[in-house]
Parts: C-alpha cells; structure tokens; sequence
C-alpha cells in the first residue's frame, strides 16, 4: 500500500493533503486489490489522523463509492464540494460509426465533421505516440504548457500547476516510462506537419483518464481540441475501454458520455478543534460576502443522480 501526502503549514493551520499536481486528480490510495484492502485503508487513514499532526485535511476530488470516501464522512467537521464528472462507457460499444451517429450535435457539428472542414486547409494527422517516441513526447508536452499558458493569459484562470517544472517531469516520465506497461499516451493532431492540439491520457485495465490537453490558441476557430477529443474517445472504443473525462460541466463532456454523469466530492476536515474553528471561519465567511447564485447543473435523464447538486456549493457539517 502506498499514499503519498505533503503536510504543511497555512497560516496558523497544519494541512495534509494527497501529494498531487493540485489540478483535478482523484484522490486515491493505491493498495493491492483483496480481502485485506479495506482494513489496509482503515489503518492508513487511522495513521493520516493520530501522526501527521494535522488540523486540516484534504481530499480533493474523491469517489463516492470507495472506502476513504465513507471513512472520512464520519468525521465531525466536514466541508464538502460536489463536483460532476462525466464517464462515457464504451466497453459496450463495438462500432464507431453506430456510436457516434447516435450522438447528434456538438456545437452544431457532427463527429467528424470539424476535421473534415480543417483538411481543406492543408494534411491532416492524427498520431498516438508511446515510450518510443521519447523526444517528441518532450517536445509535445512543452508545446503544450506554452499553449495553456497563452490561454491561461487571455482568459486570466491561472493553476499553479500550470508552471510547475514537477508537473511537466511527472507527464513526461509518464509517456516515457519503459518498466512496465504503458501507463500513458499522448495524441497529437497536426497541420502540415505543425501541431494544432494535444491530449495526454492515462490507461488503466478497463478505463481511460482524461488527464490534461492543449491547443494552439492562435488556431481556435478549428476547434483543433474537439477534434483530438474525440479521437482520443474514439482510440478508448477501439481499445474497449469506458473514457473518464474528468470533473467539469463542459457541454462536450456531457455530449461524448451521453450525459453518464457521476459525482465526486473534495473534502475539508478538521482533525483538530483548531481546524473546526478555521472551516467554522471560513464558512462564515462565505455565507457574509460570497452568497453567488445558486447555479443548477443539470443532465437531462440523470436529475435524480445530479441535478440536485449545485457546482461549487459547499455542504458543510459543523458540529
């Protein structure tokens, strides 16, 4: 069993957290499928609490239906925020063109019809690169973050992670790692040899993750990611494997997973009576000068499932 985490301080807080890129990755605990796995999370979130010397601890991003998740609901002092993620099964499906016919529209576009209208620009390619292709993966990844950077810079939503060196080297290690199976890809969509987008996606045995994309901001208008969206979507059904496309309400999520919508939740808890005092705080705090809207995230054919969550909303257990 293994669980990395980072213990640091904010403020006059200790906080523990998984050690993630801070980004959108589940929280997780990697233990060896059995018997004795859920006693072996019991002591490891038994361990978190008595020796790390906490108030705060965070779990960003967990599944509802795994053993952390109902371990740490019992705690007194829990923050939590709901958010949706979008998972399309596919190992059920045998036939693109069957599957993608029975989707409709994205954006008032048919599967395949973007890359239709970019190859009357110039050589289309689409390529999913391996280990092998070790200093492209490289020199894709970095086109990459300079790509998101430009955005991040147009529409001003920064990520620390997003100029983080160890995030970059773990991506890279990922799609170049030898030892084992692979573990990720990378796809690349080009123009005349000229890379218009990328996604990186991780395998697992029966699901594909979604784990990060870029495109070139200056190309927009070809919608160059939709595009390697659904390549990768495409790639998962021909491997028949479901593709998770992470947490988000973006309309393509819902649309490539038929809206398959589950929820997963990213939780506070106070360890310490001085970690309650500090979600008390916070909470306050929000309830004084936030008080955004409420805004409803609905699936058609999943009300009971998600509509009644609210994207971003807290529901907080202090007592």
């Amino acid at each position: 069993m293994v669980w990395p985490l980072v213990v640091y301080r904010k403020l006059c807080w200790t906080v523990v957290r998984p050690l993630t890129s801070e980004s959108t990755d589940y929280t997780s605990i990697l233990v060896q499928d059995g018997p004795a796995a859920p006693e072996a999370i019991e002591r490891a979130w038994d361990a978190v609490q008595k020796r790390c010397g906490a108030d705060i601890i965070l779990l960003p991003y967990l599944k509802a239906d795994c053993k952390l998740f109902e371990l740490a609901s019992r705690k007194r002092g829990v923050a939590t925020t709901a958010h949706p993620v979008a998972v399309a099964r596919l190992r059920g499906e045998t036939d693109w063109n069957a599957f993608s016919s029975s989707l409709g529209r994205l954006f008032k576009n048919k599967p395949g019809a973007l890359e239709q209208r970019l190859s009357k620009k110039g050589d289309v390619k689409i390529r999913f690169l391996g280990p092998q292709d070790h200093e492209e993966n490289i020199r894709l990844v970095d086109w990459m973050f300079d790509c998101k950077r430009q955005w991040a810079d147009r529409v001003d939503k920064k990520g620390a992670w997003l100029y983080s060196m160890e995030y970059r080297n773990y991506l890279v290690a990922l799609l170049n790692q030898t030892d084992s199976e692979v573990v990720a890809r990378l796809m690349v969509l080009s123009l005349d040899r000229a890379p218009l987008a990328v996604e990186i996606f991780g395998l697992g045995k029966t699901c594909v993750d979604d784990l990060i994309a870029g495109f070139d901001p200056d190309h927009w208008r070809q919608s160059p990611g939709t595009i390697a969206t659904e390549h990768c979507v495409k790639w998962a059904l021909e491997h028949h494997l479901d593709f998770d496309l992470g947490a988000g309400i973006e309309k393509y999520k819902g649309y490539w997973s038929r809206n398959h919508i589950l929820t997963t939740w990213s939780m506070q808890i106070a360890s310490t009576g001085w970690g309650l005092f500090a979600l008390q705080a916070e909470n306050l705090r929000r309830r004084l000068f936030e008080r955004p809207p409420p805004r409803w995230v609905r699936f058609p054919g999943h009300e009971r499932e998600c509509a009644r969550e609210i994207q971003g909303a807290q529901i907080v257990k202090l007592y």
